[in-house]
């Protein structure tokens, strides 16, 4: 997937998760497989704002896309709450 501005994958994950955003930015910069999901959530979003806007419309790839936004979203939500304390 095409790479974009580190802020934009934080933002983009942290519009999302609101109540995560400061440790989302914290994490980003220390742990590079939190980084990697974050990018890739950011390309799948930045893709699926593209196919949905595409005419002629691409149904398929717009499901496939938006399941894909949504697996990277729940794997960061799940990074992020097995560092929280119980």
């Amino acid at each position: 997937m095409a790479g974009g501005c580190s802020l934009d994958a934080v933002e983009a994950l942290a519009d999302r998760l609101p109540g995560s955003r400061d440790r989302i930015r914290r994490r980003y910069w220390r742990d590079p497989a939190f980084r990697a999901v974050c990018d890739d959530h950011r390309d799948a979003r930045e893709m699926l704002d593209r196919l949905e806007k595409a005419r002629p419309p691409a149904p398929a790839q717009v499901e496939r896309y938006r399941e894909l936004a949504d697996e990277l979203l729940a794997e960061a939500a799940g990074m992020l709450a097995a560092d929280e304390p119980p």
